[in-house]
C-alpha cells in the first residue's frame, strides 16, 4: 500500500481493516460492523480488540487521531474513512508480513 507516495508495511488485519474503512469513505462503522466484517463473524472477545488494531493502523499511516488525515474516530460510534490512498503499484505486496 501507498501513502504520500510511500510505501507502507501492514499486516493481513490492518490491511483489511484499512481497505474496509476505505472502500466506504464517509460510512461510520460501529465496532461489532468493523469485527463482523474482518475478523468474521464467529470472533469471540471484546470489541475494543477494534480500537487497538485502529491506534496500531494509524501508527502504520503516520496518522493523528487528533487531527485525522485517514481514520476519524466517531464519537460513541465508531469510525470513518476520511483521506485518500494513493493506488498501489501493480508489482508491489500490498500487505507486509502477517
Amino acid at each position: 500500500m501507498l501513502v504520500d507516495t510511500e510505501p507502507i508495511e501492514l499486516t493481513a488485519l490492518q490491511f483489511s481493516l484499512v481497505r474496509t474503512l476505505a472502500e466506504n469513505p464517509g460510512r461510520v462503522f460501529a465496532r461489532h460492523q468493523l469485527i463482523e466484517r474482518v475478523w468474521g463473524r464467529d470472533f469471540f472477545g471484546e470489541e475494543r480488540i477494534v480500537d487497538v488494531h485502529i491506534g496500531n493502523l494509524r501508527k502504520a499511516l503516520d496518522d493523528n487521531a487528533a487531527e485525522p488525515r485517514f481514520i476519524a474516530t466517531v464519537r460513541g460510534v465508531g469510525y470513518r474513512f476520511v483521506g485518500h490512498l494513493d493506488d498501489e503499484p501493480a508489482d508491489e505486496p500490498s500487505r507486509g508480513q502477517p
